[in-house]
């Protein structure tokens, strides 16, 4: 289907597209936790996800670019790597990390120097929060890939494959230590081990907390300017 005759509010927001992928990614994936299926269902909502964030840059052609490559190497990843090899999940958990990230900060910055409406601003700034909590889940996986045992659980939920005979921790639980850690909740069932972990926790404490100041500092800024436009 030609983009252009897609449903006007799909198409006349850029982000839409994005945050359903996401909210699928997110909040779907723990009902197939322990389904043989999860890998596949995983990889179909990721590649959702990749697609629709390159579509989401679609209005910079050297982003979107950029974001393409990235997307069609963590795709390729995602579908052919060896779930046995140890070494191949690892470099599809960097290049994972390196899309989620770099497409999060693209749409910051769009976010902040662009002059959207406000239903564009608000939906980007909610794709880039998940986006936040993804890249850090991921982030978490790929620490304990190389440091096992990196993490302290009060009950260890594992994944329904493993990585060179490594047990890993099922996504899901990842993605809600993720979420915890933004929030500053720290209900204190997962903590981090071991210095590796213990840093990348607290930078994601710390990077949760400036954009929500940095996006409120935002908002409270343009109240006067549509004020003046009245």
């Amino acid at each position: 289907m030609p983009f252009d005759s897609l449903p006007a509010w799909i198409r006349g927001d850029r982000y839409a597209l994005l945050l359903i992928s996401l909210v699928a990614t997110l909040f779907l994936q723990p009902l197939f936790a322990h389904e043989q299926t999860s890998r596949v269902f995983s990889s179909v909502c990721l590649t959702l996800v990749f697609l629709t964030g390159v579509l989401a840059n679609r209005h910079r052609k050297a982003v979107c670019a950029v974001a393409l490559v990235l997307a069609l190497a963590a795709i390729l990843l995602g579908w052919i790597c060896p779930s046995d090899s140890l070494g191949f999940f690892k470099i599809r958990l960097v290049v994972d990390l390196v899309f989620l990230g770099f497409t999060a900060v693209m749409i910051f910055i769009a976010v902040v120097k662009d002059r959207m409406p406000g239903i564009h601003a608000v939906l980007g700034a909610i794709c880039v929060y998940l986006l936040l909590g993804l890249t850090w889940a991921y982030g978490y996986r790929l620490v304990e890939s190389i440091e096992p045992d990196s993490f302290r659980f009060t009950e260890r939920l594992l994944d329904s494959t493993t990585a060179g005979g490594q047990p890993l921790t099922d996504k899901s639980q990842m993605i809600y230590f993720s979420f915890v850690t933004m929030s500053t909740l720290g209900y204190g069932d997962i903590t981090p081990r071991t210095p590796l972990a213990q840093t990348v926790t607290w930078m994601q404490a710390v990077t949760g907390q400036f954009y929500l100041i940095i996006l409120i500092a935002k908002l409270v800024n343009e109240l006067p300017k549509r004020h003046e436009h009245r």
